[in-house]
């Protein structure tokens, strides 16, 4: 052997190999000087207790455990700390190949057992039930070879240099040094709480030719878990997906989706809800999953033409080419004073509004009808008067009747021998005329002008002459 790391705990690696470092914990100079340089030299009498001398290396220090391997150790021997603290830290380590001893007398009556009545990775010592009580449930006992023999205080040092001593031996694993070394032991493979598997035999336990069983230290983690991701289209033919299979759990998956020429990707759909429009959809892998790539088709264009029957009557609006689906709007404005009928299209009325509203899915023609507009001349009718008194006149009202195809009324005024008109209202079909424009014999030109949308349809003009103050009449001409 050509070192030992002595901490208080005894730690060693699960591969066959010499135990050349030991570290003992030490937490400061003076309990070194008062016990822990003890634990070293009981270490090496129970190392020397049958055959050579140790000749490896031993530190000392407050090591922990991670540090300890560092340092190469393979075992590790611990003193004056609470046994069941360190139990999961021994076992971490126990796993990397240090091997954790420690005596269970610095914690009396303590029972080291864990829940499957198993003994913990870590070797626990004492100097069992033929003086003092001094720890239950310990792995071995052994004896003090500087005090009382039944004390604990050192037992964890001399049991640490005889497991090791086996160990050099026959350069095997740590478990299998202690199952050698309890089925040898002063118990015969029978263990107790009080005495353990008993004190020791270093010679039997090198000896013992029996089966050695698996080590129940080493973690044997659980199978890997393996999820199915299968991918889906909703049309073959219109792309490729990658990245199906069966993959670790909890790693990360990136799936692809891939259209072909004229086709688009829309997007990723699993049990029919959208999960991505990516089409690198990338995800942790948690559980079975199957997902549909979903792609459209090519983009298919018609060509929607729209036509005039009357191209004097009336304009047309929204023809093109166009995709299919697409809502489309056309319109026919007839032009001034002119009425659209209806769109047809092979033979058939479709709409008989002058804006049509449809989807397109085909080719179309569509061809707008109007009707035109033929102004009607002004028909004046009689001359209603009603009497309004005055001073000394009375105010007469004209009456027409109303033209179609007009929605405004405009009324001029001149004298008959001028030539410059006055609008001088805008009605409907009736016109107050003053008789107080003037006292003297007078005659007046009217003209009555019929308006649609800002545009003359008809107009008519008529004389008013004025005799007297109250008296007046017209003539149409």
């Amino acid at each position: 052997m050509k070192s030992i790391l002595i901490k208080f705990f005894l730690m060693t690696s699960l591969i066959a190999q010499q135990v050349d470092t030991v570290i003992v914990y030490s937490l400061n100079q003076s309990l070194w000087l008062s016990h822990d340089s003890l634990v070293v030299e009981a270490f090496k009498l129970g190392y020397k207790s049958v055959g050579s001398n140790y000749t490896g290396i031993i530190k000392h220090g407050a090591f922990t455990r991670a540090e300890a391997r560092s340092e190469g150790a393979k075992l590790f021997i611990k003193s004056y700390t609470g046994f069941l603290g360190d139990t999961l830290s021994a076992y971490q380590n126990y796993q990397d190949g240090l091997l954790s001893i420690m005596p269970a007398g610095s914690n009396a009556h303590v029972k080291v057992f864990n829940s499957n009545n198993k003994l913990p990775s870590q070797v626990s010592t004492g100097a069992g039930s033929t003086s003092n009580s001094t720890g239950y449930d310990i792995e071995f006992f052994g004896t003090d070879p500087f005090n009382n023999p039944m004390l604990s205080s050192f037992s964890n040092g001399y049991v640490a240099g005889q497991l090791a001593k086996i160990k050099d031996s026959l350069n095997c694993s740590w478990w299998e040094v202690r199952y050698r070394a309890r089925q040898t032991a002063s118990n015969n493979g029978i263990w107790n709480a009080e005495n353990g598997y008993g004190e020791i035999n270093i010679s039997a336990a090198i000896n013992y030719n029996g089966s050695i069983p698996s080590d129940p230290y080493v973690y044997i983690p659980p199978p890997p878990t393996y999820y199915l991701i299968t991918l889906l289209k909703n049309y073959e033919e219109r792309g490729q997906v990658t990245g199906n299979g069966s993959f670790l759990s909890n790693t990360s998956k990136t799936i692809t989706a891939i259209s072909n020429p004229g086709s688009s990707f829309v997007n990723w759909t699993e049990n029919g809800n959208e999960v991505s429009k990516d089409s690198n959809y990338t995800f942790t892998v948690t559980n079975n999953r199957t997902l549909t790539a979903n792609f459209k088709p090519p983009d298919i264009y018609y060509e929607l033409v729209v036509l005039s029957a009357q191209p004097d009557l009336g304009v047309v609006y929204g023809g093109g080419s166009y995709i299919s689906g697409s809502l489309r709007t056309i319109s026919a404005p007839p032009y001034n004073g002119n009425s659209f009928i209806y769109w047809e299209e092979n033979g058939s009325v479709v709409s008989t509004n002058s804006t049509f509203n449809f989807t397109l899915n085909a080719n179309r023609t569509l061809i707008a009808y109007f009707t035109e507009y033929v102004p009607q001349p002004i028909i004046l009718g009689k001359f209603q008067t009603k009497p309004i008194w005055r001073d000394y006149h009375k105010d007469v009202i004209l009456f027409w009747d109303i033209v179609a195809n007009t929605n405004k009324y405009k009324i001029y005024r001149r004298l008959k021998n001028e030539e410059t008109w006055t609008l001088v209202d805008s009605t409907i079909n009736s016109f107050y005329i003053d008789t107080t424009i003037t006292r003297e014999r007078v005659c007046y030109r009217y003209k009555i002008v019929a308006e649609l949308n800002n545009e003359i349809t008809e107009s008519a003009e008529f004389n008013v002459s004025f005799l007297k103050y109250d008296k007046l009449f017209y003539k149409k001409e």
